[in-house]
């Protein structure tokens, strides 16, 4: 795959990315992760990397909404790659974490095994995470590496910090990474992203099969790769990490572990302002709405009366509602209502790709 943004150097990527498989021991339990990373750089950046020690961007760190797996959505996350300065996106999706303390189940568990992820992977490239800082005393094993706070590696030669981008419940957790690294995450980016309002686990399930029909009718609009593709990777998600959790909790005397994926989508079903998750180290946030999105709605979740043309006062009352401390602390924000449903970004790519890219400044000079 050639890139769209050439740069000054010429970047490509395979048309199928490999998916890696990992294992990882966190919280009294083994889970299984999943990941691919997108390296888009030519040997020639590769090279000005490492004489100056530090990459020319953020590398991107993309969470999947649920059930998805790495690679899906790939058409959006490999642009993604070739479009941004520093030419890396890594894509971490772990079961759903349920071991010992239950203060880290959920989210909060995957707060802390995505993060270890991408830092695991970054590593194995000789780059470092800037500013890290782990947010429990707790040990975490990545592929028989320990990491955490007691990781030990050899052949760093870079530094570089990560922009969180999110989709739909992938949305919250890129909110949930920069509040609880706040100096290694310096933007966010949410699409069609749940976490501005609450639901019931029952009602979001709901609302999700009516989206789903509402996104069935694109097959007969030329999208039919998007609908199957993304259908056919929440299947997968959802049966695997059902089928998984069988024999974790039968080894592990827990069959109550079956319940991983609806505490998934509880998960999803939480409003996130800065009450309970403020950005205290973020410079840049990006948040995009399908204007045709019934899942999450611009109109209810954002207050945007007409999605087609926001009122500069509604976007300010978005923000002034959502995010008050980082509006006042003069952080870049962006509120964009795009075309497209909850399939927006596989559907309307290189105009949710413009948006993040543009929102966060990590843009790679075009020519």
């Amino acid at each position: 795959m050639d890139s769209m943004y050439s740069g000054p150097f010429h970047r490509k990527l395979p048309e199928k990315p490999g998916m890696k498989k990992l294992k990882v021991e966190f919280n009294g339990e083994r889970i299984a992760g999943f990941y691919i990373v997108l390296d888009a750089r030519s040997p020639e950046e590769k090279d000005l990397d490492m004489a100056s020690g530090k990459l020319k961007g953020d590398v991107f760190v993309f969470l999947h909404g649920h059930g998805q797996r790495p690679t899906d959505l790939y058409k959006f996350t490999s642009r993604l790659a070739m479009g941004s300065r520093s030419g890396i996106v890594i894509v971490p999706v772990c079961d759903t974490p349920y071991g010992d303390d239950k203060n880290w189940i959920g989210d909060r568990g995957k707060d802390v095994i995505l993060m270890e992820m991408a830092r695991y992977v970054l590593y194995g490239m000789g780059i470092d995470v800037y500013g890290y800082e782990p947010m429990v005393d707790m040990e975490i094993v990545v592929d028989s590496k320990e990491m955490g706070k007691n990781a030990y590696v050899e052949g760093v030669y870079a530094k570089a910090g990560i922009t969180a981008v999110g989709w739909s419940h992938g949305g919250v957790l890129a909110r949930r990474l920069a509040h609880a690294y706040p100096a290694s995450i310096k933007s966010i980016a949410q699409m069609c992203p749940a976490g501005y309002g609450t639901w019931t686990t029952t009602g979001l399930l709901l609302k999700f099969f009516r989206e789903a029909l509402f996104i069935s009718r694109l097959m007969l609009e030329g999208y039919t790769t998007d609908v199957l593709g993304s259908a056919l990777g929440i299947t997968r998600g959802v049966v695997g990490d059902i089928v998984r959790a069988i024999p974790s909790g039968i080894m592990q005397r827990r069959p109550y572990k079956i319940l991983r994926p609806w505490v998934d989508i509880s998960d999803a079903a939480v409003l996130l302002d800065d009450s309970n998750m403020e950005l205290r180290g973020v410079e840049n946030i990006v948040v995009i709405f399908g204007a045709d999105d019934s899942l999450i709605n611009a109109s209810k979740q954002a207050g945007i009366k007409d999605p087609m043309n926001p009122k500069e006062e509604e976007i300010m009352a978005f923000w002034e509602r959502f995010y008050p401390e980082e509006l006042s602390r003069g952080v870049k924000l962006s509120l964009k209502i795009l075309p497209g449903n909850h399939l927006g970004p596989a559907t309307h790519t290189d105009v949710y790709l413009d948006a993040v890219l543009r929102g966060t400044g990590d843009m790679v000079e075009k020519t």
